[in-house]
């Protein structure tokens, strides 16, 4: 920077997204809270053990990545993987309902992705992580990236939507 105030122009810009930021997550974890709160019926244990299956999957995927394991990664937490996927459940359960909610609201409202937002997002990633589209789509597929979009939408939908009755307190 040239000068002092362009530096605290950029600095308060910076600022101010990360608020932004922050408070559309706070906002779309309240969301989820809500959501969460009113899904009725038992969530068959199969799903929520598939769910945790998953994100060990993940995180295993994840560490290996930067050189490690899931299972050293237990080793360094001094936890078992039946420790592990206990700790995880409640979590998965979460994430189950607020799945099953969402592709509920997103069938209900004829929530729908077309082959141009598809192919959009493949681009984006292959610009992304700067590789060819072709490449990406051999990696990623298309019902899954499809299964994606259409729950960013259903959250979308649920934000466009949502009516704020209490004002939240700012946090400094």
């Amino acid at each position: 920077f040239s000068t002092l105030d362009e530096y605290k122009v950029d600095i308060k810009a910076k600022i101010q997204a990360r608020k932004e930021s922050e408070a559309e997550r706070a906002f779309e974890n309240a969301l989820h809270d809500i959501i969460i709160e009113n899904v009725e019926g038992e969530i068959p244990y199969v799903m929520v053990d598939s769910e945790v299956d998953n994100q060990i999957r993940d995180l295993d995927y994840r560490f290996s990545s930067q050189g490690m394991s899931f299972q050293t990664y237990l080793q360094y937490t001094g936890m078992t993987l039946e420790q592990y996927r206990e700790n995880a459940k409640e979590g998965a359960e979460k994430n189950v309902k607020i799945r099953l909610a969402l592709e509920k609201i997103a069938k209900d409202e004829a929530l729908e992705v077309s082959e141009e937002e598809i192919e959009a997002e493949y681009n984006k990633f292959a610009e992304q992580y700067n590789m060819e589209a072709d490449k990406v789509k051999a990696v990623v597929p298309a019902d899954g990236l499809k299964n994606d979009l259409l729950f960013n939408k259903a959250v979308e939908f649920v934000k466009n939507n949502a009516v704020v009755t209490e004002k939240a307190e700012d946090a400094e």
